[in-house]
């Protein structure tokens, strides 16, 4: 799935071997499989709850805009390269469209 199809409101999984905890307003990642430690910024932080909790990257903009309303016009470009990191690194996947067929 690419990043655009991210957009059409397909929603987000925390995979199993991805490890998250807050501490106050921030989020710090532990992949188990290889040790990977990341720790997000406040904005980061902030759309990393609403994507585990499963909101489309469409959602998780609108929501983040309502809480920031000060952020910059690049703010929507660089919350749409941090999701694509994460799921380039296996932190964060896209949730399985169910009107796809099954590859099986």
């Amino acid at each position: 799935m690419t990043p655009a199809e991210h957009q059409l409101g397909h929603g987000y999984e925390v995979p199993h071997h991805v490890a998250w905890t807050t501490d106050g307003p921030l989020v710090a990642l532990l992949d188990l499989n290889s040790g990977e430690r990341r720790s997000l910024n406040l904005t980061g932080s902030r759309a990393w709850l609403l994507l585990a909790a499963g909101l489309s990257l469409d959602a998780t903009l609108t929501h983040l805009f309502e809480e920031f309303p000060d952020a910059p016009p690049s703010f929507a470009v660089e919350t749409e390269a941090l999701v694509r990191e994460l799921c380039e690194r296996d932190l964060l996947a896209p949730t399985p469209d169910p009107a796809a067929p099954s590859s099986s």
